[in-house]
């Protein structure tokens, strides 16, 4: 809310803010923009029906006599995504990339005004590591120019590793703030959690039968290669499964694999016992296997 207010998304109720010492007034984000002033949101706003290049630069269009300057665009378009090392065309369109390269876009967005103040609302939430490093050297640059960032994040170590003063809120307040060579990730857990801090024995589930089995299981992309190659691995009654992996690597394709939501060419899913190969999207949520998805805006309830 806090950041939103500095955006011009929602106007405070009482108060001030300052800007180079002056008071200023933000009730839209235009006006906001005006100041100098973006926001990263961690729900991205992008059109998915668009292309690349036109979600950075709508509502901040180059005009040329009355015309948008298309070609200047592309260029600029094509700088800022090299900056970040994301190898897409600005021409593609927005919906054929992953959760993780649309949050680069709206970084390029961000990065194509004149931005005095950035602000970054959990922006390495679908970021892979390598991603996150580019992200980090992004910071480091714009800090050497001057921009101011405020960064919100519940990764502590992000914290930890590119700021400079950490300042803490817990439900709706100020409660403390601490340059970072002063702080600790323990001195922040305190402030955030405050006297609500409970222990809680750790009991480890007894493993039962086996609940699901994946076998064998592949996909292929249209233009050939895998999506999944041979994918195999069980899970047992009150056990937890990680999946990790790198941006690409097939961790979103394998879990609409499982649900149905992804053909896949050959391998086997059982539930229970039985097989959900030949079983629809709608069939395998009345059997018991469910998803809660990488992009919750676009594809949760």
């Amino acid at each position: 809310t806090m950041m939103k207010m500095l955006a011009g998304v929602e106007t405070p109720s009482s108060g001030e803010i300052l800007l180079d010492g002056k008071v200023v007034s933000l009730n839209s984000t235009h006006q906001a923009e005006k100041q100098g002033i973006s926001i990263i949101f961690q729900e991205l706003n992008l059109f998915p029906n668009m292309n690349v290049m036109d979600n950075i630069f709508i509502a901040n269009e180059y005009f040329q006599r009355g015309v948008i300057n298309e070609k200047y665009q592309y260029a600029l378009a094509k700088s800022l995504l090299e900056r970040l090392q994301l190898d897409v065309d600005p021409y593609a369109p927005l919906g054929e990339l992953g959760i993780g390269h649309q949050q680069l876009v709206e970084i390029a967005r961000a990065l194509s005004k004149d931005t005095r103040v950035l602000i970054m609302d959990e922006p390495t939430s679908a970021l892979s590591q390598s991603e996150v490093k580019v992200l980090f050297n992004v910071i480091d640059q714009l800090k050497r120019r001057g921009v101011t960032i405020i960064y919100i994040s519940h990764r502590l170590e992000e914290l930890m590793e590119i700021g400079d003063h950490i300042t803490i809120f817990r439900d709706g307040r100020f409660i403390s703030e601490r340059e970072v060579r002063d702080a600790s990730v323990p001195w922040i857990i305190a402030q955030m959690v405050g006297d609500k801090k409970k222990q809680f024995d750790y009991q480890p589930a007894t493993q039962g039968e086996t609940v699901l089995e994946v076998e064998g299981l592949t996909a292929l992309h249209q233009n050939g290669g895998y999506k999944l190659n041979e994918v195999s691995f069980t899970l047992r009654k009150g056990e937890v499964i990680g999946i990790y992996g790198l941006l690409g690597a097939g961790r979103t394709e394998l879990f609409k694999g499982l649900i149905g939501l992804m053909p896949c060419q050959s391998g086997r899913v059982r539930l229970a016992g039985r097989d959900l190969a030949k079983r629809s999207f709608q069939q395998r949520l009345k059997s018991g296997i469910a998803l809660v998805p990488e992009d919750r805006k676009g594809e949760g309830v």
